[in-house]
């Protein structure tokens, strides 16, 4: 007997899934004298099978970008160290000329020509300490402190903190926060870093005039907290999607390029998922999901996001 599947609708409209089989009866002398048939009800196994193919579907998404994240939070490793070294051997030289210019700028024999020129050396080598300050305060080597975070309250706060930054603008703030929203378990200070960097990129999408909304949830199914902050800026375009979190990689003008590789390392940390989703003339939005609170953080979280085994 071979089994068959059969789908059979009944008349209020429920399908079930069956496997139906058949046989015949014959006599001594082989004629059929009967006919033996059965259906089997697989309408469970056959749902359970399709809910094991999405999920296999989506377990190979998930590990292709795990892997994709690892390797970019690798290259950003190599990278930090590398201005780390940099950095080092640049603050001195910075300081020599910096304090050499103030020195001649607290002179009273100076031409106005000369004092403009000093006060030029000068701004521009304070500017070029702050950036070297800047790449050794990203790549610096510091194990995070995981505590339970409320991230709605977080968000609250470090809209409030782009607002004053950015001041003065005419934005929309549109927070659409769950109730009851479970902690994680985090580092505060590098979720500020991160929720601040957003929220700035969005300012600055939507030129301080539009609508910038930050959304939160839970997916209960997976036990992450889902953070969302869309703009309604021009988008961006999807060469550079492909390329925004490479370290170094920015289209600003006086940009680093290294705000979103830096999100990306502590979401990483986080044992989170950051992802960029924007259409052209319609906006950006930028997902994160981060697993709820856990009794407590595993080694692999508390390894700081640019130091690299051995």
């Amino acid at each position: 007997m071979f089994d068959y599947a059969l789908d059979i609708r009944h008349r209020d409209g429920h399908v079930k899934s069956v496997l139906y089989n058949a046989a015949v009866y014959r006599d001594e002398v082989e004629q059929v004298i009967g006919v033996f048939a059965a259906a089997r009800n697989v309408t469970e196994r056959k749902l359970a099978e399709e809910q094991l193919k999405r999920y296999s579907e989506h377990l190979e998404d998930l590990v292709e970008e795990r892997t994709r994240q690892l390797r970019d939070a690798e290259r950003l490793a190599a990278i930090g160290e590398t201005a780390v070294m940099i950095g080092h051997d640049l603050r001195n030289p910075l300081a020599v000329i910096s304090s050499s210019a103030q020195l001649c700028l607290d002179g009273s024999d100076l031409n106005p020509l000369m004092r403009e020129r000093l006060q030029m050396i000068l701004e521009s080598s304070r500017k070029a300490h702050g950036l070297t300050r800047q790449f050794l305060s990203y790549a610096k080597s510091s194990v995070l402190d995981f505590k339970p975070v409320n991230i709605n309250r977080l968000l609250l706060v470090m809209w409030k903190m782009s607002e004053l930054e950015s001041a003065p603008c005419q934005m929309t703030f549109d927070a659409q926060l769950a109730k009851d929203l479970p902690e994680i378990m985090g580092s505060q200070e590098n979720l500020e870093r991160v929720f601040l960097n957003l929220f700035m990129n969005a300012i600055h999408a939507v030129s301080k005039k539009g609508t910038v909304r930050a959304e939160t949830g839970l997916l209960p199914s997976e036990d992450l907290v889902e953070i969302k902050i869309t703009d309604d800026g021009p988008g961006i375009p999807q060469e550079q999607q492909e390329r925004i979190f490479e370290p170094f990689f920015t289209t600003k003008e006086n940009g680093t390029g290294l705000g979103l590789s830096i999100c990306q390392s502590i979401i990483l940390q986080h044992k989170g998922i950051i992802s960029i989703h924007s259409i052209g003339g319609q906006g950006t939005t930028v997902s994160i999901q981060i697993p709820v609170l856990q009794n407590e953080p595993s080694d692999d979280l508390k390894k700081p996001f640019f130091t690299r085994e051995k």
